[in-house]
């Protein structure tokens, strides 16, 4: 595969908004989980 087309290039680009805004998510999951988990008085660390 020598070269990208542009077509390519924007769903590569929609990808990894995608992949960013996914990965916030679930940063903002695991946040959320460990607040509740260090509420509750356990610990854990990852």
């Amino acid at each position: 595969m020598d070269g990208l087309t542009r077509c390519d290039q924007i769903g590569a680009e929609r990808l990894e908004r995608d992949a960013q805004s996914w990965i916030i998510h679930a940063r903002g999951k695991a946040h959320t989980a460990r607040s509740v988990i260090i509420a509750s008085g356990g610990e854990r660390s990852p």
